[in-house]
């Protein structure tokens, strides 16, 4: 099983919208995993605001292999909406991909 996590960063005069972009990931990623069975699990949400430099947003996603998380990739879906929502309301974003242990 592969994890998928992504540190988000948005940009100030995003902040506000925040939220509601998140929601709408959710919401979008429920719907590919509808139709990827390989994308298991995933979280999505704000930073609570608990300690200093913190990222602003967080994404968690466990899939089932590397082909099945190379596919949420290039979902067009997934794909459109980093470029053309998310995306451009990023001020950075780190990743990272690595298998669970036991799995």
């Amino acid at each position: 099983m592969i994890r998928h996590i992504v540190l988000q960063r948005f940009a100030p005069e995003y902040l506000a919208e925040r939220a509601a972009v998140l929601a709408e990931l959710d919401e979008l990623l429920t719907a590919i995993a509808a139709r990827q069975p390989g994308l298991i699990a995933h979280a999505v949400g704000a930073d609570l605001g608990l300690t200093d430099g913190a990222v602003d947003a967080a994404l968690v996603i466990d899939a089932t292999d590397e082909q099945a998380w190379r596919a949420y990739q290039a979902d067009p879906a997934h794909v459109d909406f980093v470029r053309n929502r998310l995306g451009p309301m990023l001020a950075g974003r780190t990743v990272i991909q690595f298998a669970l242990v036991g799995s």
